[in-house]
């Protein structure tokens, strides 16, 4: 039978080691991370466009179109839209 004592030693080996994993990435890229996501776009599963942004410890930024809206998320905007940087803090990742 595993004890609290145990669980708690196992939890925080398990906290210790993504640290160390996030501070190897931090230094490596410069505290600069590579994220992206498939792009929730019609006929993502024919073509597999990805979406990519930057986090830092500050930011999570992406390009995305003048309206402030994370692109990729089911709407296809034509080239010529003016763009800028948006906040993609709370959108789901797999750093690259």
């Amino acid at each position: 039978m595993t004890t609290t004592a145990e669980l708690k030693n196992v939890e925080s080996e398990l906290h210790n080691r993504e640290a160390a994993k996030e501070a190897a990435a931090r230094e490596t890229h410069g505290g600069v991370m590579l994220c992206k996501r498939v792009a929730d776009l019609p006929g993502k599963d024919i073509h597999g466009a990805e979406h990519w942004w930057l986090q830092t410890t500050r930011r999570s930024v992406g390009m995305g179109p003048a309206t402030g809206n994370v692109p990729g998320h089911g709407e296809s905007m034509p080239e010529s839209f003016d763009t800028k940087l948006v906040d993609h803090s709370k959108i789901p990742s797999s750093k690259v």
